[in-house]
């Protein structure tokens, strides 16, 4: 699946592994859903630092990693029993949050976290890849240009249809 992940973007490309490592652990290694991922970093950073952090001002964030997993998510997946591990210390505070999205030895961490949000929107939209992408980031007009953003993005990067619908 490495090589079926490459962008051309170094950023980007450097998730490969943390990104194939939480599909396994999470039972979901499909090349499909690793390129919406990929594209769902794409969109979120292109060609910046994938460690940047968003949302900063909100009251919910702030959004932090590859996948910029806002802080009011990753409190729900906590709470659900779907984050674990240092995602627990890390919704304590904002300044927590900050802290662990800002720490580059949470790389593996935070692609998961992404990974596990999207896996979340991917099952509460029937498997649909597209929707979850578009799901992913909300709902509404942003959301609808972000799905359409990321599928322009895996039709040209990758070649494919821009998202199949298909988890496989």
């Amino acid at each position: 699946m490495f090589v079926e992940l490459a962008t051309g973007h170094d950023n980007i490309d450097a998730l490969r592994t943390p990104l194939i490592v939480s599909l396994a652990k999470r039972g979901h290694p499909t090349v499909d859903v690793g390129r919406a991922l990929m594209a769902i970093f794409h969109n979120e950073h292109g060609d910046g630092d994938v460690m940047e952090l968003g949302d900063t001002t909100l009251s919910g964030g702030p959004s932090i990693g590859p996948g910029q997993v806002y802080r009011k998510t990753a409190i729900d997946l906590v709470n659900r029993g779907i984050l674990g591990g240092g995602w627990v210390q890390a919704i304590t505070s904002r300044d927590a949050y900050t802290a662990f999205g800002s720490d580059p030895s949470n790389l593996y961490a935070l692609v998961d976290g992404a990974v596990a949000v999207f896996l979340d929107k991917l099952a509460s939209v029937g498997g649909d890849i597209p929707q979850a992408i578009m799901a992913y980031n909300g709902a509404g007009d942003a959301a609808a240009q972000y799905e359409d953003k990321a599928l322009a993005f895996e039709a040209s990067t990758f070649g494919t249809d821009g998202g199949s619908g298909s988890t496989s």
